[in-house]
């Protein structure tokens, strides 16, 4: 959400110190709304024209969730699969964003599926926050019959995995791409961003935990991860521009949790690099 235009975190700015109460409102808002901050570069359309096509190649499926309906990817190996992994992706992306996983999932024998995030891509729904994306993520696995055996999160998608995984949604194997370690990192990079004074501040963090029914502290992998049986792969670069890498050095911290340092791929581009790929594909087929 710090990618917000720049005339929006100045009017907020202002905005706060006179109505610290309805400001507070209106970030609330502006958080839980993707298409704010979704920007694309040259990168990522060249990488998303690609996924499309890969997206052609699987099954589109849909099913009603208690955040509206929600559609995904279902990619099939011939002659049945020998374990099922989910994908998902991160902040103001979509299926798509994680499509350069689909063939060589398929080619390992195992099913994949990939959905779109409520209030992304097709999926219905304007706002959404990680609690709300794995509530609506586990309905949906419920209606399909998904129960997955390993999940690859990307940034957003790898707090969605930690939601699941208190929601009993627990992998054998999980790879965190990008992802934050903390909700409390998110949230304080996103009252600096706008530049809210302590009063707007404190209302905004009330409505956050009450709107996702988390407090804010408790969305924390120290706090998710140590007592699952989960082994997990952490896949940062050093240079994210979007989430810091001293989240990856938190992440490392788990009880069986392992850090693959991915450097100059950046936020989005490891997504889709061979080597993080093969990295991924490595951890769940070994």
């Amino acid at each position: 959400m710090s990618g917000a235009p720049g005339w929006m975190k100045a009017g907020v700015a202002v905005m706060a110190r006179v109505a610290p109460g309805p400001t507070a409102r209106l970030a609330h808002r502006l958080f839980r709304r993707p298409a704010i901050a979704r920007r694309f570069d040259t990168g990522d359309r060249d990488m998303l024209k690609v996924a499309e096509g890969i997206m052609a190649t699987g099954e589109e499926v849909w099913a009603e969730t208690p955040s509206g309906r929600m559609r995904a990817f279902r990619f099939r190996p011939e002659g049945g699969a020998v374990a099922r992994v989910l994908l998902l992706h991160g902040w103001t992306a979509d299926a798509r964003a994680m499509g350069a996983f689909a063939e060589p999932l398929r080619a390992a024998g195992m099913e994949a599926l990939i959905p779109d995030l409520p209030a992304h891509g097709a999926s219905d729904g304007e706002e959404t926050d990680a609690p709300a994306s794995g509530r609506a993520t586990k309905a949906f696995l419920e209606a399909l019959d998904f129960a997955p055996d390993y999940v690859i999160g990307h940034s957003f998608g790898g707090g969605v995995a930690g939601v699941l995984a208190t929601l009993n949604i627990v992998p054998k194997r999980a790879v965190a791409i990008a992802s934050p370690c903390r909700l409390r990192r998110i949230t304080d990079d996103f009252i600096a961003a706008f530049g809210l004074p302590k009063g707007a501040a404190m209302r905004f963090e009330k409505l956050v935990a009450e709107t996702s029914g988390w407090p804010i502290d408790d969305l924390d992998g120290h706090r998710i991860w140590p007592d699952k049986p989960t082994e997990m792969l952490v896949l940062h670069a050093p240079d994210d521009a979007e989430v810091d890498y001293a989240e990856a050095l938190e992440l490392e911290k788990l009880p069986n949790a392992k850090l693959t340092p991915m450097p100059g791929l950046g936020h989005r581009r490891i997504i889709y690099d061979d080597a993080s790929v093969g990295a991924a594909m490595a951890f769940i087929t070994a």
